[in-house]
């Protein structure tokens, strides 16, 4: 998969004792997480770094494929642990992410 050793949905297939496939398919079946696998359109937001160039921190909006006027951000925090963090091209796997309901979103200024 691509989540990394320490991240959240690791720990949570260790604990439930799933195959990253079975969690997977818990994820599309959650309401909340419906999103994560039926958007059409992935805008970045933004993005940074950490001062150590071991994490990335982005917002994402994804465009859902029912309603292109839905638009639902997500905040995804990476890392390069458990891979060959050394070079640039080193593979970013999921720590985390927050996707924020209708209430949660923040809104633009004018």
């Amino acid at each position: 998969g691509y989540s990394s050793p320490g991240s959240a949905i690791a720990q949570a297939i260790d604990i439930e004792g799933m195959t990253p496939g079975e969690y997977a398919l818990f994820l599309k079946e959650e309401y909340e997480y419906k999103i994560l696998f039926n958007h059409d359109n992935a805008m970045i937001e933004k993005g940074d770094y950490s001062v150590d160039g071991k994490k990335a921190f982005f917002t994402a909006r994804l465009q859902s494929v029912l309603d292109p006027s839905d638009l639902t951000n997500v905040n995804f925090i990476l890392s390069t642990e458990g891979t060959d963090g050394e070079d640039e091209d080193s593979c970013w796997m999921i720590d985390s992410l927050l996707i924020r309901p209708e209430g949660m979103r923040r809104r633009r200024r004018r």
